[in-house]
């Protein structure tokens, strides 16, 4: 099924969820890098200039339990300033108090809800918390690309409640991207990959064994996880899986003189990694 971008909606005086990822560093109250937020500007001016009221819904962290320290209130103020104008933290995410407050909104108005996580129903994928979720509005925008791939009532759930359904700039951005390096890589193509959840990747890394020309340190020592991460099955599952395309697609093995060579005229020669010559200057293999 083909995306629809959010320019092919119509907005006029109608409520939109809005599934961002506002997930962002916050030590003290304050934000420390609000990348993640200014990510999704684009989507919610869109919305607010083409006379809809922006319902935005986030997690941040991974909460237990209703906590001050993982409030997205430090979030609200941040959009109230690059915004111009007040948007409120509703106290909920769902419930007849948050209700009124999506209801009472004007076009070109947004209000941003609680931490979705403060409800385990969300991870869940619970029918009756996404159906609370979708009340009161009549559509539903996914900008948030580092949530997609995840079942949770925000970006699956809702989505059985809300037939006018769209995916906002910032997806459209990172989707667009993605087909270019899976779809038509420029050549030669190495994978670089990071993050602590290795089990999250296994997928993503038989998928792009196939895609990319090669990565040989990664295919080679596989997939390392410090001690203590809980992660080492699956670490080793990755490794297994890179080892083996390492010794059916690359043998004999070529030099660290070869390897080190062939990723560094990749990195010089990319377009999006030519401003970086420090990371060029600190590539390090360690050949086993």
């Amino acid at each position: 099924m083909p995306v629809v971008p959010i320019t092919r909606l119509q907005f006029q005086d109608k409520k939109v969820l809005v599934r961002c990822d506002f997930n962002v560093p916050i030590a003290e109250g304050k934000i420390q890098d609000p990348a993640r937020i200014d990510a999704s500007l684009d989507t919610i001016r869109y919305i607010l200039e083409h006379g809809g009221s922006a319902v935005l819904c986030s997690h941040l962290g991974r909460p237990k339990e209703r906590s001050a320290e993982l409030s997205l209130k430090p979030v609200a103020e941040y959009l109230s300033k690059v915004l111009a104008q007040k948007v409120k933290l509703a106290p909920d995410c769902v419930g007849d108090h948050t209700g009124k407050m999506i209801d009472a909104l004007k076009p070109g108005e947004a209000l941003l809800l609680e931490n979705l996580r403060f409800h385990k129903e969300e991870e869940a994928n619970d029918r009756d918390f996404s159906h609370e979720l979708a009340r009161y509005k009549q559509v539903y925008v996914n900008d948030g690309f580092g949530t997609a791939h995840r079942a949770h009532a925000s970006t699956v759930g809702v989505t059985r409640f809300l037939s006018e359904r769209a995916a906002g700039f910032l997806m459209m951005r990172e989707l667009d991207a993605l087909r270019k390096v899976t779809e038509d890589p420029q050549r030669p193509s190495v994978a670089i990959m990071g993050g602590a959840k290795v089990s999250d990747k296994i997928e993503l890394i038989r998928n792009l064994l196939n895609k990319v020309d090669s990565n040989p340190d990664w295919r080679r020592d596989g997939v390392h996880v410090p001690q203590g991460s809980g992660e080492s099955r699956s670490a080793s599952r990755a490794s297994r899986t890179t080892k083996s395309s390492w010794r059916r697609s690359c043998w004999p093995r070529p030099s660290a003189k070869a390897s080190r060579s062939f990723c560094r005229r990749t990195i010089s020669s990319h377009p999006l990694l030519k401003p970086a010559p420090r990371l060029i200057q600190s590539l390090k293999f360690r050949p086993r």
